[in-house]
């Protein structure tokens, strides 16, 4: 059985990037950034090239979408 531990942000700053997203969550890279394009997603772009996730609006929106 695999058994998916979840990520732990203990460690990480408030706010995390796309590339870290992309493998904490192992999904590939195109699809994280898909996904901060949908409405609601907390994402963050502060500058032409680099988008931001805060972790902590992250774990509210996983929650809320956890069996959607």
């Amino acid at each position: 059985m695999n058994r998916q531990r979840k990520p732990d942000f203990t460690d990480n700053p408030a706010a995390i990037t796309m590339k870290q997203f992309s493998r904490l969550y192992q999904i590939d890279i195109s699809s994280a950034y898909k996904l901060a394009k949908q409405p609601g997603f907390p994402a963050v772009r502060v500058s032409k090239q680099k988008i931001l996730i805060p972790v902590k609006e992250l774990e509210k929106w996983l929650a809320d979408h956890k069996n959607a």
